[in-house]
């Protein structure tokens, strides 16, 4: 699919003017590790990781095997990722997940954050906002040749934990990445 980031959305239009939510903050996604020692002991009962995952997420998520690796805290584990029903952030039911992912020792690594929000722009408008905000080029990635020009990330510090930053146009983006 070729390069669609010229195209001009608001052309004899409103240019664009600022983003607006559109929606709450939720969680649309997480990875999780689950060690090898309790894999094993699932194995002897015949539980399934996936099992496992359900017991921990419930109806309406999607579980995806992704790799094993060694992991600092928990040695050997098997590594997941979990497609959520966009859960809002303020919702208890995340705090319930929390609870139940440490009871049945589901150990989170990531989850990614979203909201949406109406209007569109380009990578460049967004850079150039990014850089007159006190974002350092060095924390925006260059990988504009993976992600296509509707997308970019970048890099943010709160209370000493590092967090990836992500906009793009989503449609363009499925459109130029081929994801579903």
């Amino acid at each position: 699919m070729p390069d669609i980031s010229d195209a001009r959305y608001t052309s004899n239009g409103i240019e664009q003017q600022g983003f607006v939510q559109q929606s709450d903050i939720f969680m649309d996604s997480c990875v999780v590790e689950i060690p090898e020692s309790y894999a094993l002991i699932d194995q002897i009962n015949n539980i399934t990781p996936f099992v496992r995952l359900h017991r921990v997420f419930g109806d309406g998520y999607r579980f995806k095997y992704m790799k094993c690796m060694t992991s600092a805290r928990n040695g050997k584990v098997s590594v997941y990722k979990v497609s959520a029903p966009n859960v809002a952030i303020a919702d208890p039911a995340l705090t319930d997940i929390f609870l139940r992912m440490h009871q049945e020792h589901v150990f989170l690594l990531n989850y990614d954050i979203t909201m949406d929000c109406l209007n569109i722009s380009s990578r460049a408008v967004i850079k150039e906002f990014l850089l007159d905000n006190e974002i350092s080029s060095n924390d925006i990635l260059d990988d504009e040749d993976k992600v296509g020009a509707n997308c970019i990330s970048w890099f943010t510090d709160e209370d000493e934990i590092k967090i990836r930053n992500k906009l793009y146009n989503k449609f363009v983006q499925l459109l130029e990445s081929g994801e579903e």
